[in-house]
């Protein structure tokens, strides 16, 4: 089962990543806190790819979906 943002403690080794985070990633250094590896993902801002907390690792990159081109 995969959670999504749910009141419930993580475990401690646990691997999260998460996406759009802007300059708002208080839950994320939380999940560092606690020990898990977090993974930080937002092209759209300024920050440098680096380090935000203990454990957490801030990468500039963003998701997207390629649609593609109708046949014929």
């Amino acid at each position: 089962r995969w959670g999504v943002c749910e009141d419930w403690a993580l475990p401690s080794d646990c691997l999260v990543y998460s996406f759009g985070v802007s300059y708002i990633y208080s839950a994320e250094l939380l999940w560092g806190e606690s020990g898990c590896e977090v993974h930080a993902f937002d092209c759209t801002i300024s920050r440098r790819d680096g380090m935000l907390g203990n454990n957490v690792h801030f990468h500039r990159w963003c998701l997207h979906g390629v649609q593609e081109r109708p046949q014929g």
